[in-house]
């Protein structure tokens, strides 16, 4: 006859913290205070076309399948005076969306290294996903270096903003600074 094998019965008792998406804050905390820097990237050039942080809003990250490139549009031609910049690979959809519009700015992938200077180039961040359940059960770490770069957020939708709703604005009724 086999014996189960037999387990120490002493237990460790320590606290256990989930996270469901973090970053390391002090890569992210130059975004808030460089809202005047500009790569040097050659990516990057068509960021040159932003004039100022005070009327820029900005996307990081891929422009695919979770992306609302209709409803970014739609905000693009909705508020003329501000630029959207679109920082990251676009498929297809969004480039035939976004493209024609003068506001928007598509600066295709860029290295990772850059995204706190692009965070600095906003005055805001921009979760513009599809409304639908695989997004609404999404922690996406955008939203989470968006926060770290000091930058308020708008979004729609979606639980993970929720979380976050003293500095994220998920129903557009209101932009505020968090």
């Amino acid at each position: 006859a086999m014996k189960a094998a037999s387990r120490p019965s002493a237990r460790i008792e320590m606290p256990v913290i989930v996270v469901p998406a973090g970053v390391m804050a002090r890569e992210r905390a130059g975004a808030a205070g460089s809202a005047g820097t500009r790569s040097s990237s050659t990516e990057l050039a068509p960021v040159a076309m932003t004039e100022g942080a005070e009327r820029t809003a900005v996307f990081t990250g891929a422009l695919g399948f979770r992306f609302d490139e209709e409803l970014a549009a739609a905000v693009a031609r909705e508020l003329p005076d501000w630029t959207l910049l679109f920082a990251g690979p676009a498929e297809p959809a969004a480039e035939e969306a976004l493209a024609p519009l003068p506001n928007a700015v598509l600066t295709g992938a860029f290295a990772h290294a850059e995204l706190p200077r692009l965070l600095a180039l906003g005055r805001v961040c921009l979760v513009p996903y599809r409304v639908n359940a695989f997004n609404d059960n999404l922690v996406p770490v955008k939203l989470v270096e968006y926060l770290a770069a000091g930058r308020p957020v708008v979004s729609t939708p979606m639980k993970a903003a929720d979380g976050f709703a003293d500095a994220v604005i998920s129903n557009f009724g209101v932009i505020f600074a968090p």
